[in-house]
């Protein structure tokens, strides 16, 4: 399987939750050196580093038919709340670290699976 490293840095400012795509990566080290290239500057400095957050994107685990989503296969990175929203559809719900998760799409309803 083709996978990628997407590269997030999530903090709040004044009760509201941001997040930045910083980038993708073909590696996890080249998202590590990132990180340390960003950890002193400005914006990234009030942060600690654990608000950087490495995830890793496996191609291949979305499954569309006829040009509609039908199964997508996600991996928690750190655990917490996940929301994914699809047309007209969203659900939440919570994750474990490390665990993957089948999101089955089917008429405008979420079926979840631990896997």
């Amino acid at each position: 399987m083709v996978a990628f490293y997407r590269l997030d840095h999530f903090h709040s400012i004044n009760g509201h939750f941001l997040e930045s795509n910083i980038g993708t990566f073909s590696s996890y080290n080249l998202a590590e050196s990132c990180i340390d290239k960003l950890i002193n500057k400005p914006g990234y400095n009030l942060y600690p580093r654990s608000n950087f957050v490495i995830t890793k994107v496996i191609l291949g685990n979305i499954h569309w038919e006829k040009g509609e989503l039908v199964k997508a296969v996600i991996r928690s990175g750190s655990g917490g709340m996940c929301s994914i929203r699809y047309k007209d559809s969203m659900v939440n719900f919570d994750t474990k670290a490390g665990k993957s998760y089948s999101l089955i799409y089917d008429n405008s309803l979420f079926r979840i699976l631990e896997n």
